[in-house]
């Protein structure tokens, strides 16, 4: 039980972290891309946008996941 709870604490602070971090440096991010790889640098900014949107959209929705298989696989059918 422990270690599902963490599994599922890691897995929602990780993507909340990295999705905080996307968004704080989506500017810088743009300017390496067009830097590097000549990206313009709306794309890259959207790039970063969405990616970040999407690590806090879908945080809640993979430990609700991870939550429920957990359940599952513990419950056993014993006969007697």
């Amino acid at each position: 039980m422990v270690k599902e709870r963490n599994k599922a604490r890691l897995l929602l602070y990780g993507s909340m972290f990295l999705a905080i971090a996307l968004g704080v440096y989506a500017q810088d991010i743009a300017y390496s891309l067009y830097d590097n790889l000549t990206i313009p640098l709306m794309v890259g900014i959207s790039i970063a946008t969405i990616l970040s949107i999407l690590f806090f959209l879908s945080s809640p929705i993979l430990v609700s996941k991870v939550n429920k298989q957990n359940k599952v696989r513990k419950k056993e059918i014993i006969y007697t």
